[in-house]
């Protein structure tokens, strides 16, 4: 799992053990600093990790990559499977 500023940087990685039934919600929970979360259900999302956070205009936010795809789903419904590579990107918003 890898957090990732705006510039592109990294700002952590980590390699994470899991057991099955972990959810990668409560994985990234235990294992990075300043998580929040905002959403319910399978559309939560990761508001801030590490150093990176949204911009409060939206101007930028975060983005879940899996294996360098972005993800279609908020982080609740990512199904974590040994090998599996997980970004957090700090991405532009192409809207804002």
């Amino acid at each position: 799992v890898e957090v990732l500023d705006k510039d592109g940087s990294m700002v952590e990685e980590k390699v994470i053990k899991f057991n099955e039934g972990d959810t990668l919600i409560n994985l990234v929970k235990e294992n990075f600093e300043n998580v929040v979360v905002s959403g319910e259900g399978e559309w939560q999302m990761i508001d801030s990790i590490e150093s990176i956070k949204n911009e409060a205009d939206w101007s930028y936010y975060i983005c879940i990559y899996v294996d360098d795809v972005e993800s279609a789903v908020g982080i609740a419904s990512i199904e974590f499977i040994d090998g599996t590579k997980i970004s957090f990107k700090l991405i532009k918003n192409p809207y804002a």
